[in-house]
């Protein structure tokens, strides 16, 4: 474990945060507890354990620390999300990423395929993104990966806009958000039947 611990897991009335986030914003974090910050996946779970199993403690890698917590989070789940980045010589991070971190680690360990539109709709909703970034890459460049809810702080790492902006797959449409967080705030209500 590498940051100060917290005795008492994410709950009504207890406010429990990353400590860097407290860092960052100390006139809305000043009373919070800080998070527990662990080295690796197993160990955020094992640290789960520790609660009451009715607060359904989750690991999830955090984007401010670059490390894993446990949390109540009802954004993270088991559900998988597809995203599409453009990808030149090699993967970019984004400068807030702890060097040698879990984050940058996860980030690194990604599993990319090459994306090719499957029709008319998915290129044409594809492209209206990228038009806007004239000459920065082209849809040669596009990868395909896939990454559960409680690793989503991985696809604000590579999220480095507008050089390397992830798009989130949904079905034939794509989403862009310039913060990649909205990705799960908004996703029921990003893409409408109508």
């Amino acid at each position: 474990m590498t940051r100060k611990k917290h005795s008492k897991p994410s709950i009504e009335g207890l406010q429990v945060v990353c400590a860097d986030l407290q860092r960052k914003f100390p006139e809305k974090y000043s009373g919070a507890s800080a998070k527990i910050a662990y080295d690796s996946k197993s160990e955020a779970k094992a640290g789960a354990k520790r609660f009451d199993a009715s607060q359904r403690q989750k690991p999830y890698l955090c984007r401010w620390c670059c490390y894993w917590h446990v949390g109540k989070n009802t954004n993270i789940g088991i559900n998988e999300y597809q995203f599409v980045v453009p990808v030149k010589e090699s993967l970019l991070l984004a400068e807030s990423i702890v060097p040698d971190s879990p984050l940058a680690h996860e980030a690194w360990k990604l599993d990319f395929e090459d994306f090719f539109p499957e029709n008319r709709a998915q290129y044409k909703s594809l492209m209206g993104y990228t038009r806007n970034y004239k000459n920065l890459y082209s849809m040669e460049d596009m990868k395909i990966f896939t990454v559960q809810s409680y690793a989503r702080a991985v696809a604000w790492a590579i999220h480095v806009v507008p050089y390397q902006p992830v798009f989130l797959k949904d079905g034939d449409y794509f989403a862009f958000h310039k913060n990649a967080g909205n990705y799960w705030i908004q996703r029921p209500k990003l893409f409408s039947d109508g």
